[in-house]
C-alpha cells in the first residue's frame, strides 16, 4: 500500500515538474504583436508569413519556436525561411523529424525585435480543386481549409494579432465563418485579436472557396544531369514529366472551344532559364507535343530564356515529357581551390530552371575520369532523400579511368533558377591530375600502334 501512495506521490511531483517547466519556457519570450499573411494565389502552393514582434525575457533562452500549421491540413513544407531583424537564419531546425514547428537560433544580443517567418506548403492537403473535375470552359475554383487562423504561439501574446489571407481576384465564398472575419475584395482579414489563441480558437475550422483562374503546373519527376570535362566543357542534360495539377477535365476536349474561348486555367508553354552562356541548346519531345521553340537573352539578365510552346494546351490532369540540354564553358561550375594545383570545386543549384514545383528531384553529378577525394557540401541535408556515389562506365573507358557520379534525390523543390542563395548550393571538391586529360587520346594511340604493329607482324611472317 506504501508502496503505491509513494509511486502515485511521485507521479504527482512528475506531473507538477513537467508543468513548472512548462510555464518557465512559456515565459522565456513575449509577443508584443503578431501579424501573419497567408497568400494563395501562388499556384505553387499556400504561403505563409508570420512576423513576431518579440521581447526576450529570458536570456538564457537560446531558440525561438515558432509554430506551423498542424501537418495534417498544411500539406507539405517545400520552403522554410526565417530572418531576426531583417537578416536571414542560416540554421533553420525544420524538416527534420518535427514538421510541426521550427526552432530559431538567436544571437546572444538580442533582447527585443521582430522574428519573421516564411513557409510554402504544398500538396493537396495545402488547397486543392473543389470541384475536382470541370469541363472545358467552365471556371476553375480551389478550396482552402485550415485548421485554424490563428498563430498557436507557445507564449503570451501582449499586443494585438491580425491575419490576412491574399486570394486570386475573382468570387470568394467563405464556407465557414466565426466572428472577426471579413472579405475586402481579393482579401480576408481576421482580427485584431487582444488575446493569445486559446483551445477554442484552434477548435475553429476556416474553409474560404476561391476562383483559380490559373493553371497548376507541377513536375512528378525531373532529372539532371551535369557531365563535366576537363576539356573545357560541361553539358547540361535535363529530362521532366510536368503535368497540370489543377481541375481534371470532365468530358471531351474541344478545339473549337479552345480556340474561341479564353481558358486562364490551361497552359500551353513552358519557359525554362538557362545560364546566359549555354551554347549548343536542344530539345527532344517524342509525342511532338512541343511544336515551337524560342531562345534568347533578355536584356539587363545573366540568363538565356528557352520558350517551348505546345500543340495541345495541357489541361487539368494531363501531363507532357521532354528532355532538352545545353553546354557551358568548364568555369561556369568549375573552379581551381585557392592555393592547390589539382584541387577543384563544383559549385552548381540545387534546384531547375522552370519555377514550378517538383515533387522528385534527381542530380547526378558526373565527375572526369581520373577523380579522386570526393567531398560533398551541401546545407540543405535534412531535405535530400537519397545520397549516393557510384561509378559510370561511357566509351574508351578502361577500370582505372571510370567516371565517379554524385547522386542526390531531393523532394518538392521549388523551381528558383539562377538563385546564388548558399542554402540551395551543391558544392563538390574533387582531386585532379591534367595527366588524366591525356588518358584517353594516350590508350586509342596505343590500341592503333598495337594494331599496326600486329598487322606488320604478320605481314612479314606470312611473306
Amino acid at each position: 500500500m506504501m508502496q503505491k501512495v509513494c509511486r502515485a506521490v511521485g507521479l504527482v511531483l512528475c506531473i507538477a515538474l513537467l508543468s513548472t517547466l512548462s510555464a518557465t519556457a512559456n515565459e522565456d519570450f513575449v509577443n508584443e504583436n503578431i501579424n501573419r499573411k497567408i497568400s494563395i494565389a501562388n499556384p505553387h502552393g499556400v504561403e505563409n508569413i508570420v512576423t513576431f514582434k518579440v521581447s526576450r525575457k529570458n536570456a538564457a533562452a537560446a531558440t525561438y519556436t515558432v509554430p506551423l500549421l498542424p501537418e495534417d491540413k498544411a500539406g507539405r513544407l517545400a520552403k522554410a525561411s526565417c530572418s531576426i531583424n531583417n537578416e536571414i537564419v542560416r540554421d533553420l531546425a525544420a524538416g527534420k523529424g518535427d514538421d510541426s514547428k521550427i526552432q530559431v537560433p538567436l544571437p546572444a544580443t538580442f533582447t527585443s525585435g521582430t522574428i519573421a517567418c516564411q513557409t510554402i506548403r504544398v500538396g493537396r492537403a495545402a488547397r486543392r480543386p473543389y470541384p475536382a473535375e470541370i469541363k472545358q470552359l467552365e471556371k476553375q475554383r480551389f478550396l482552402f481549409e485550415s485548421q485554424t487562423i490563428r498563430v498557436r504561439s507557445p507564449y503570451p501574446l501582449q499586443g494585438e494579432e491580425t491575419t490576412e489571407i491574399v486570394l486570386p481576384r475573382g468570387k470568394i465564398d467563405l464556407l465557414e465563418e466565426f466572428p472577426g472575419v471579413a472579405v475586402n475584395g481579393n482579401r480576408v482579414t481576421a482580427g485584431p485579436y487582444k488575446a493569445s489563441a486559446t483551445t477554442d480558437d484552434a477548435s475553429q475550422f476556416f474553409r474560404v472557396q476561391y476562383d483559380a483562374s490559373f493553371p497548376v503546373p507541377l513536375a512528378r519527376y525531373i532529372e539532371r544531369e551535369i557531365e563535366i570535362s576537363h576539356w573545357g566543357n560541361v553539358a547540361v542534360e535535363e529530362h521532366f514529366d510536368v503535368y497540370n495539377d489543377g481541375a481534371k477535365l470532365l468530358g471531351e476536349f474541344s478545339r473549337l472551344d479552345h480556340q474561341g474561348h479564353n481558358v486562364p486555367h490551361a497552359f500551353q508553354s513552358l519557359s525554362a532559364q538557362l545560364p546566359a552562356d549555354a551554347y549548343g541548346v536542344y530539345y527532344r519531345d517524342e509525342l511532338g507535343n512541343v511544336t515551337t521553340s524560342n531562345l534568347w537573352k533578355p536584356k539587363n539578365k545573366k540568363v538565356t530564356d528557352l520558350l517551348l510552346k505546345l500543340r495541345f494546351p495541357l489541361y487539368g490532369g494531363w501531363h507532357i515529357e521532354w528532355y532538352h540540354g545545353y553546354n557551358v564553358p568548364l568555369t561556369s561550375f568549375v573552379s581551381k581551390v585557392q592555393g592547390t594545383t589539382d584541387r577543384y570545386l563544383v559549385d552548381c543549384d540545387l534546384s531547375h530552371p522552370i519555377e514550378i514545383l517538383a515533387e522528385k528531384l534527381v542530380i547526378h553529378l558526373v565527375l572526369p575520369p581520373g577523380a579522386t577525394n570526393v567531398k560533398v557540401e551541401t546545407p540543405i541535408k535534412s531535405r535530400i532523400a537519397v545520397d549516393k556515389m557510384f561509378r559510370r562506365y561511357t566509351y574508351l573507358d578502361v577500370p582505372w579511368t571510370a567516371r565517379n557520379v554524385l547522386s542526390l534525390e531531393l523532394h518538392d523543390v521549388l523551381g528558383e533558377p539562377g538563385s546564388k542563395s548558399i542554402d540551395g548550393r551543391l558544392r563538390v571538391y574533387y582531386t585532379y591530375s591534367d595527366i588524366h586529360i591525356l588518358e584517353k587520346p594516350l590508350t586509342v594511340s596505343a590500341t592503333i600502334f598495337a594494331a599496326l604493329v600486329t598487322f606488320m607482324a604478320y605481314g612479314r611472317l606470312s611473306a
